[in-house]
């Protein structure tokens, strides 16, 4: 933004051709003015003047390059933003799979009697060989999600 600001007021300063008179008045005091004196001589100066069209097309390319890089660093700022938006929401994804993982792996534990309930909402019996696929998938899980 800085850089914006700065660029715009650039614009403004560019330079302005005009006479500068130089001259000794009678009290020996040198006096610099955009109008000669009435009486007596005068050295004319020359300001720097309008600058070339060359010289204010490289300008135009400064002014314009300065504000492709501000474009660019919000630009760049809006995807961190994002970025970290959608590494937020991953970390809270993969917090919320860890916590069903080791609740299922505590039920599946702690039930005795192999009773287990289904993703359809139905309660089923499992042989033990599936409580154990069951507790190896929790763990694994739990592996995946946790750590």
């Amino acid at each position: 933004m800085k850089l914006l600001i700065l660029s715009v007021s650039m614009m403004f300063l560019l330079p302005c051709q005009a006479d500068v008179y130089r001259w000794v008045d009678e009290n020996g005091v040198v006096v610099f003015s955009q109008t000669p004196p009435q009486e007596g001589e005068a050295e004319k100066f020359k300001t720097r003047g309008a600058r070339a069209p060359e010289q204010a097309a490289a300008a135009r390319k400064r002014i314009a390059d300065q504000q492709q890089q501000v474009d660019d660093y919000l630009e760049d700022k809006e995807l961190a933003a994002e970025k970290q938006a959608r590494e937020k929401e991953l970390k809270e994804a993969m917090a919320r799979n860890c916590e069903a993982a080791r609740r299922n792996l505590a039920g599946l534990e702690a039930s005795r009697n192999r009773l287990t309930r289904m993703p359809d909402g139905s309660v089923v019996r499992l042989t033990e060989e599936q409580r154990q696929e069951k507790i190896n998938q929790s763990k694994a899980q739990i592996k995946e999600y946790c750590e």
